[in-house]
């Protein structure tokens, strides 16, 4: 259950995280490595 929530809470950050930085010029998307 715990593991279920803390994912959740994961991806939840990440999608608040990369809608913010859009004032940072040339940002490098995260690759697919780093979501793991």
């Amino acid at each position: 259950e715990n593991a279920v929530s803390i994912a959740g809470m994961v991806l939840t950050t990440n999608c608040l995280v990369a809608d913010i930085p859009e004032k940072r010029p040339a940002a490098a998307p995260p690759s697919p490595a780093e979501m793991y």
